[in-house]
Parts: structure tokens; sequence; C-alpha cells
């Protein structure tokens, strides 16, 4: 894969292309678009990265261009990924130009990026949420990940399953991140569960969650971007059965947090 920069944001080609790509955004009236459609005729995915990160003059010093200013030019529903979560998820404060108070805090921009991608996601474009520990402020590689569900371990595999959803972010790393698994059940017979990314032609379903590696955290649920359900994961492995309708919202997500933030992030199963 390869990021594409450009001063006014930039995305991601994930996986091979058999020839080159034309990434010089403003070059001969080359736009966004063009790049986002070469990538996708080229086979690999698109996405977007670092969305929210370093935003606007005050951070424009630091990075020009980091956050993502082509929104109204993208067509977003052929973005495949966006980044919720851009290098650690702690961080200290003095590391983006703000007094050191001494503690790692939550990073300031993963919050707007989830919005963001939230946002997009109630506006009906089925975009897969995802981390790069590719951190411009560092070579701290690792420090987040995207587990991914594929049913094989090869880059179509990988590349159809993160195009699917059936993923979610492990915001401190492998080591230090629960594990989730979800099952996503109808109540009509016949009809195969879903899991992450999954959509179910039902008004209703139950979200069978077990959070392994995640004791005294917090399990939530999303719907729609609100949270409408919040519980104590009290046991190691912990599973939780959360009972979903089209009441609450058309689309639902299970996220973990600990004192100091997010500690995972699923992406959505749809109701419809």
């Amino acid at each position: 894969g390869r990021e594409i920069v450009t001063y006014h944001g930039h995305v991601q080609a994930l996986g091979e292309t058999p020839g080159f790509v034309e990434f010089r955004h403003g070059f001969e009236d080359v736009t966004i678009r063009d790049i986002q459609a070469a990538v996708l005729a080229a086979g690999a995915l698109f996405g977007v990265n670092h969305p929210t990160t370093f935003p606007g003059p005050l951070f424009r010093a630091m990075c020009r261009g980091f956050a993502f200013e082509l929104g109204d030019e993208v067509d977003w529903d052929a973005v495949d990924t966006l980044e919720v979560l851009t290098g650690e998820a702690l961080v200290r404060s003095r590391e983006y130009g703000m007094p050191d108070v001494g503690v790692p805090l939550d990073n300031p921009f993963s919050q707007t990026a989830i919005d963001l991608w939230e946002s997009l996601l109630n506006r009906g474009h089925r975009i897969t949420a995802v981390c790069g520990s590719d951190d411009k402020l560092g070579p701290r590689l690792g420090s987040c990940a995207t587990a991914v569900y594929a049913t094989e371990l090869s880059r179509a595999g990988l590349a159809e399953a993160i195009r699917a959803g059936r993923a979610y972010v492990r915001t401190r790393g492998v080591e230090r991140s629960p594990a989730l698994e979800l099952s996503a059940a109808p109540p009509e017979p016949g009809q195969e569960p879903g899991t992450f990314g999954s959509t179910l032609a039902a008004d209703e379903a139950e979200l069978q969650v077990t959070v392994t590696g995640g004791r005294g955290q917090v399990l939530r649920l999303v719907a729609n971007g609100e949270v409408v359900q919040t519980v104590v994961v009290a046991g190691d492995p912990f599973e939780q059965a959360f009972a979903v309708d089209r009441a609450q919202g058309d689309w639902f997500r299970i996220e973990t947090l600990d004192g100091r933030g997010r500690t995972t992030i699923g992406n959505p199963v749809f109701l419809a």
C-alpha cells in the first residue's frame, strides 16, 4: 500500500496496483476523485487517513495538509476505510504544542474522527473504521492495530474482509487492548448470523459479544452514534447479549473503555 499526500489531506491506496497511479493532486488538474477512481480501478482499497488530525491554522505550522479538507470533493460512497485513530491512543500534550500536564491524555483527534465517521454512517456511507500506527511525531509502529476477520490469510482475503467491515480497532495495540468477538442473530429462522460489518434483513436482532482481556473495563453499545447501553466487563472472558431493533437505530456498534479512554472501537452491524 501507499499513502498519497496532498496539501489538503492524505489518502491511501491499500493493496497492490498493476501500474502507476497518478498521485499528484492539483497537477494538470488532477482531482481527488481522479485519484480515487484510479486507485479503485486498479483493484486497491481507497481510504482517508487521519481526517481530523491537526486541523486549521493553529496546527498548519506543524504539518501542512494533515487534516482532510477534501470532503466536499471525494466520493464518500466509494471510500473503503477511514482512520479513526492515528498513532497512539494516549499521548503527551506537549507533543501537540500544548502545555505538558504530566500524564498521558486521550488522543484529542480520535473523538473528532469518530464523530466524522459516525456522521458518514448516518448519511448511508458504509465506511470501515481502521487505525494507523504511522505517527508523524515518531516511529511507533504497532501502537494501535486493526483486527480483521478474514476467511483466509491472503492479501485478497484481507482486502475483502476490510471492504466488508469485518474488523475492529485495538487502540493500544495487540498486547494492551482487549479482543472482541461479535455475533448478530436475527429472530427469523433460516438467516445466517452476522458479525462486524454485516447487514441483517431484520427489524431486530440479538448481538452476542465476547470481550477477552478487558476485565474491569466498560462495554458500550452505540446506536446511530448515540450510547444506548453500558455494562461493566466483570469477567474474563466476558459475555454480554444486547437486544437491538430499528426503533433504536439503523446501525449498532460496540466499544470498550477504561478510565483513560477507548481500548477498542468496533465496526457496526446494520439492520435493513
